[in-house]
């Protein structure tokens, strides 16, 4: 064997030093006004129904908790928030109001949209209640999906009616930190040899 060639003890030092690092994925909201997002809707029906109040990160779907968006009566009334800037969207969550006229919501469709293109869309959905975050105040909707590109997230009911939203919130899942390994001494040391 030549003084060169590694031994099989060090090639296999070497690969246990290489190990893969497994990283996790954090999910982030980036329709929140906290993240940037900034919430607009096709009318105003009270001084506390802004659209700030649909992406304050509060899901509590009582009138009372002063949380909630609110539109007049209208054809096609909407509720629309453009994020920071283009994110990769999996999921989408819209949060209803819960103490009553919960109905009001259906039918609706919720629509993503890159630079005023719909990327992805829900058409004429009823509200059926899918998660479960322990708030007994909260009734949400999950739409997960492919991942796709887009700058805005926008809920518009199918009908003429009032819309009110507790929240909408738009996923992007983006890998966490991971720990960057270090080859071992024997392995920095092969290398250096190989190279001799």
């Amino acid at each position: 064997m030549s003084q060169n060639t590694p031994s099989i003890a060090r090639l296999f030092a070497l690969t246990l030093a290489c190990a893969t690092v497994t990283t996790s994925l954090a999910q982030i909201n980036v329709a929140a006004s906290a993240n940037g997002g900034v919430g607009s809707q096709s009318s105003v029906w009270a001084a506390q129904a802004t659209p700030d109040k649909g992406n304050d990160g509060n899901r509590d779907g009582r009138w009372s908790s002063q949380s909630v968006m609110h539109t007049n009566f209208e054809s096609g009334a909407w509720y629309k928030i453009e994020f920071a800037s283009a994110s990769s969207i999996s999921q989408i969550n819209v949060f209803n109001r819960t103490d009553i006229f919960m109905e009001r919501l259906s039918p609706f469709s919720v629509t993503l949209s890159l630079n005023g293109n719909t990327v992805w869309s829900a058409t004429n959905q009823t509200f059926v209640q899918n998660i479960n975050d322990g708030n007994p105040f909260a009734s949400g909707m999950s739409f997960d999906f492919n991942s796709v590109m887009a700058d805005s997230v926008m809920v518009q009911l199918d009908r003429t009616e009032y819309l009110h939203l507790a929240e909408l919130e738009a996923i992007e899942a983006v890998p966490e930190p991971g720990t960057m390994l270090i080859l071992t001494a024997g392995g920095v040391a092969l290398f250096r040899r190989r190279k001799g």
